[in-house]
């Protein structure tokens, strides 16, 4: 019953930072509200995993994936490639620290 609800409103366009594996995402996208097109992440083992679930259909194959260091990340070219411009971002998700990888 939310499913089909969700799915005659508008999602809501979604940028995730710090994305780690996604588990924040996944849940917003299985609200069938939120829409993730981009994610900014930087150990390469979590886009690793992020690339397998789009080859297994648990994210959207036009999700764009930033591999790096978020402060070398031009957030131009981020709006660029979701095709959207400022002010049309609905949400900005950020995961929390995994503590056995957080340098704060």
């Amino acid at each position: 019953m939310l499913n089909e609800r969700a799915t005659s409103q508008k999602k809501y366009k979604v940028l995730s930072l710090f994305s780690g594996a996604m588990g924040l995402d996944l849940g917003l996208e299985r609200t069938g509200r939120f829409e993730i097109l981009a994610c900014i992440e930087k150990e390469a083992v979590f886009c690793d995993t992020i690339r397998l679930n789009q080859e297994k259909g648990r994210l959207s194959k036009e999700l764009k994936i930033f591999e790096g260091d978020i402060r070398e990340i031009d957030p131009e070219e981020v709006l660029d490639a979701v095709g959207l411009c400022h002010g049309e971002v609905d949400l900005i998700a950020g995961g929390p620290p995994c503590q056995s990888f957080s340098t704060a």
